[in-house]
């Protein structure tokens, strides 16, 4: 007889990188949902995911994700819904709101500049890599021609 080990289920906040970058930050009430790996579209890809073991408490677990997200700011996520979020959280008064917002929004401008130099960035990086690739596989299969069309 096999019995098979019962999974328990638990709150999660995962964190998805690719290429070693962080990407997105979320969280889930359940781990064995499978959110943290689902692939839809317009989901950025990814090649890794980090599983944190979170609180029960919906609050909660959204504070450390808008904490985490404004600490590691991932690639495809924006912080500035995040980092209001927190300021009120931690009972920010009006002012400070207001300060909050004008700051990210600054910020916000010049993340999506970078954000796009960076995405440039790393599309050339893959295309090149990609260029290579198929010129070597171009190449031993020419080289494969050669040699089978001298036997």
């Amino acid at each position: 007889m096999i019995i098979e080990a019962k999974q328990s289920d638990f709150p999660v906040i995962y964190i998805r990188y690719l290429g070693g970058v962080i990407t997105y930050i979320g969280e889930s009430q359940s781990f064995l949902s499978g959110r943290h790996r689902r692939d839809d579209p317009g989901i950025e890809d990814y090649d890794k995911i980090k599983i944190l073991k979170a609180s029960k408490f919906v609050e909660r677990r959204r504070y450390w994700e808008a904490y985490l997200i404004c600490k590691l700011e991932p690639k495809t996520q924006n912080s500035l819904r995040y980092r209001s979020f927190l300021i009120k959280k931690n009972g920010g008064t009006p002012e400070s709101i207001e300060k909050a917002r004008k700051i990210s929004a600054e910020l916000f401008r010049e993340q999506t500049k970078n954000r796009q130099a960076d995405t440039i960035e790393f599309l050339d990086k893959a295309w090149k890599i990609k260029l290579i690739e198929s010129m070597e596989i171009k190449n031993k299969l020419k080289y494969y021609k050669e040699s089978c069309i001298k036997d």
